[in-house]
């Protein structure tokens, strides 16, 4: 997280700050884009789904997000060609067109064949350069390789061809969900390995800045992998991390599911020491797997993580009830030390929060956190209704909250704001989470009809709400 201080004029220029009167936080703020909304819509031939799962804010409010395109294969119509996407927008949410190298498509670089033959090639997350590129990291699979990737852009979207190869560096037989960078600008990714025992594991990985190999100072060989041992044997339940965070120290906390047996996913926090060794202090010896005492779940699991810069961690993540007819989001906080911290939540749920965002809808699952720089933290959602009696389609959703976790009065509708969308909409799930100088960025992804099959396109759409927090940003506390 950054911290951005704008005064004056600059301040008006790119956050529209001259309005009449203040909005409602959580209102879309009609000065972005087109009435709070910009659209990424594909063309209907070359692409038919544009999608973003990553979205950061650089220094001069632009943004970017990163994700990926399919195109539909007329004789195949169901089979996955994704390609990975980036896409910027200026400060004020128009299409920033001097990104990208097709015209036709202002604002936005796909990146075709990084691994010849893969069906897959997704881009999960992003963090950014202090020179205005971007580490960008997802994976490929289907049909060739399956591997982690970073890439390495400048600022133009332009793939920097002296890291990696020719811009693209792998990690094989695994899959990056998060991104993040150390003091040192070295790069750390985290999420699922795959292949021997078990045969799916979550993992953290430090790679050299300058071309993505791993960091033989961390942990000897750059990887740290999280597998339960027994009689020292790996006992064969599967894991992954889906996100990280760096401390100020550089040590690195992670935060995702493993399993309790083949049916059951826990909690997974970790704390590691800058050289990739557990951190001793930490609950759990450094890992920790575990279910709240409130809890009766099938599937648990973390999704985002900050940490605060006392060494607190917030967290959001979502767990299924035992029958799997039911998904509830939460958000949660930890003392550095990794235990719930009894200042945030309820009596019933100390150190959690338990959300039902939207009611009426059976499966809500966390995407997104921010933390604002008054502590207040930001959060978005899913919601879907599979049933016949489903309430309505999904909308784009965000939500805020206190210090203490109490839902925010004074953000949409008691906490919880509802996004509209233009035209029919058949989904709209947010799935990424930045703050623009304190104001909220909602990215998300709206499916809409159309011709084919099946009879519906994907457009990437990036929203900014109203927010009482103008000038800094992030890891309040």
């Amino acid at each position: 997280m950054k911290l951005n201080y704008l005064r004056g004029a600059l301040a008006a220029l790119l956050l529209g700050a001259a309005v009449a009167a203040p909005a409602q936080d959580g209102a879309l703020d009609p000065t972005f884009g087109m009435d709070g909304q910009q659209a990424f819509v594909p063309d209907g031939d070359q692409m038919h789904e544009i999608r973003f799962n990553a979205a950061a804010t650089l220094p001069d409010g632009s943004i970017l997000m990163a994700g990926y395109r399919h195109k539909r294969r007329p004789l195949q119509p169901q089979e996955p060609d994704f390609r990975v996407a980036v896409a910027k927008l200026r400060p004020d949410g128009k299409v920033d067109e001097s990104f990208g190298d097709d015209p036709l498509h202002p604002g936005l670089m796909i990146y075709p064949d990084l691994s010849p033959g893969a069906r897959v090639e997704e881009a999960k997350a992003l963090v950014l350069l202090p020179d205005g590129g971007a580490i960008v990291a997802g994976h490929f699979e289907a049909g060739s390789e399956m591997a982690g990737f970073t890439l390495k852009i400048d600022a133009a979207g332009v793939l920097v061809q002296d890291y990696g190869q020719r811009g693209v560096a792998r990690l094989p037989f695994s899959l990056i969900d998060d991104v993040a960078l150390d003091s040192h600008g070295r790069i750390v990714v985290a999420g699922q390995q795959r292949g021997q025992m078990p045969l799916y594991r979550g993992f953290v990985a430090r790679l050299e800045p300058a071309a993505g190999a791993p960091d033989a100072s961390f942990s000897g060989d750059g990887v740290v992998e999280f597998v339960q041992m027994q009689d020292d044997q790996p006992v064969d339940n599967y894991g992954g991390m889906r996100s990280v965070a760096i401390a100020a120290d550089d040590a690195i906390v992670v935060g995702g599911w493993q399993g309790r047996d083949p049916f059951v996913n826990e909690f997974s926090l970790a704390r590691l020491n800058a050289d990739g060794t557990f951190d001793r202090d930490f609950v759990g010896g450094g890992w920790s797997v575990f279910e709240p005492a409130w809890i009766s779940s099938v599937d648990s699991s973390f999704a985002a993580l900050e940490v605060l810069r006392d060494g607190r961690i917030v967290a959001a993540g979502d767990y299924m009830d035992e029958q799997g007819t039911y998904s509830r989001p939460f958000l949660a906080r930890f003392t550095p030390q990794g235990r719930a911290d009894a200042g945030f939540g309820t009596e019933a749920t100390p150190g959690y929060v338990l959300l039902q965002p939207r009611q009426g809808f059976a499966w809500q699952r966390m995407t997104g956190l921010a933390v604002q720089s008054d502590g207040r933290a930001v959060y978005t959602a899913t919601a879907n209704d599979y049933s016949p009696e489903s309430p309505g389609p999904s909308q784009f959703l965000a939500g805020r909250v206190l210090v203490d976790g109490t839902p925010d009065a004074s953000f949409g509708n008691a906490g919880v704001a509802l996004l509209p969308t233009t035209g029919t909409n058949l989904f709209s799930d947010a799935t990424a989470l930045t703050l623009q100088f304190g104001r909220a960025i909602v990215v998300g992804n709206n499916g809409f009809p159309a011709d084919g099959n099946p009879p519906l396109m994907v457009r990437g759409v990036v929203s900014r709400l109203q927010g009482d927090v103008v000038f800094t940003d992030g890891l309040g506390g």
